[in-house]
C-alpha cells in the first residue's frame, strides 16, 4: 500500500481534514480549487468528509490520478516543492482516518487580528492593510 501513495498525486490532507472557506465552501484543503459545490449551511461536516465525492477522489490520489482540484501544488511541483509535500512531511502517508482536522472558517472573512500567516482572502483586517500599502483592494 506505500508505494501506491508516494505517487504524484496522494494528499493526506483529504483524508485528514475538512475544510471550508470563509464563503462556505467545502474544499479537499485550503490549496484546492472548488469543483464540487457543497456548502455548509447545506451539508453537514461529516456528510462531506464521508461523500461519494470524497471517497472518489481519495480512490484517486491512492491511483496516482492528477486531479484538477489539485492544479495548484501539480504546477508548484513543476518548479521544487508543494502545499502537498508540506502535507505528506507533517502527516505522513497513512490514508486511514485517525483522528479528522475540522478547518472551518464558518463565520466568513470578518476578522479584527491582521495575523501575518493569514492571506488577505481570509482575514478582513489583512485586506485593510494590503490596501492600505498597496492603495487597492486585494482579492
Amino acid at each position: 500500500m506505500m508505494e501506491k501513495l508516494l505517487n504524484k498525486s496522494y494528499c493526506p490532507l483529504p483524508f485528514k481534514e475538512i475544510y471550508t472557506d470563509h464563503d462556505g465552501n467545502y474544499k479537499l484543503c485550503c490549496h484546492a480549487r472548488i469543483t464540487k459545490k457543497a456548502v455548509v449551511n447545506e451539508t453537514l461536516p461529516f456528510d462531506w468528509f464521508f461523500s461519494d465525492y470524497l471517497e472518489d477522489v481519495r480512490q484517486k490520489m491512492i491511483e496516482g490520478e492528477i486531479l484538477s482540484e489539485c492544479n495548484k501544488c501539480t504546477l508548484m511541483e513543476k518548479y521544487g516543492s508543494s502545499h502537498r509535500h508540506t502535507a505528506i512531511k507533517s502527516h505522513g502517508l497513512k490514508s486511514d482516518v485517525e483522528k479528522v482536522r475540522l478547518k472551518l472558517r464558518i463565520n466568513g472573512s470578518a476578522c479584527n487580528l491582521a495575523c501575518y500567516m493569514c492571506h488577505p482572502y481570509n482575514s478582513s483586517e489583512r485586506r485593510k492593510e494590503f490596501k492600505a500599502i498597496w492603495g487597492k483592494n486585494i482579492d
